[in-house]
């Protein structure tokens, strides 16, 4: 290990346990890059709006449970996928949206909600499953 130091010119003790520290929790397993948005600035701009439409709109007509909270943690998960221009977040979000919003609609108390104010959402899945499609 200290030849190893050296030759990257790490002489100090405090060097060569941070060198050790770093080699030793890498597991020597490469990391894949995270697979990033490759949409324009528009679409997204779009979809923050429609997202942030439903944020402010739709979620508090929909009153208080843990159901719509569900739903609107997801949303905000969209949300912070997007300002990420993560590609595997999204798809995660997307994942938990879709589930938050199939569980409200499919409990009794749904039939208080608005159809019109679920399609928003699930027009906003839509528009986001559009975009990592071909990635």
């Amino acid at each position: 290990m200290r030849r190893f130091a050296r030759a990257l010119g790490v002489v100090t003790v405090a060097g060569t346990v941070a060198l050790t520290a770093v080699i030793a929790c890498s597991d020597a397993k490469p990391v894949a890059p995270t697979p990033r948005l490759d949409v324009p600035d528009r679409d997204v701009a779009a979809l923050h709006l429609a997202i942030d439409d439903i944020r402010e709109r739709v979620i508090p007509t929909l009153g208080h449970s843990s159901l719509i909270g569900n739903l609107s943690h997801a949303v905000d998960a969209l949300t912070l996928a997007l300002d990420e221009s993560d590609t595997t977040a999204l798809r995660v979000a997307i994942t938990q949206t879709d589930d938050a919003l199939a569980a409200l609609a499919a409990h009794p108390m749904s039939g208080r909600v608005a159809d019109a104010d679920l399609d928003v959402v699930w027009l906003v899945l839509v528009n986001a499953r559009s975009m990592i499609a071909s990635r």
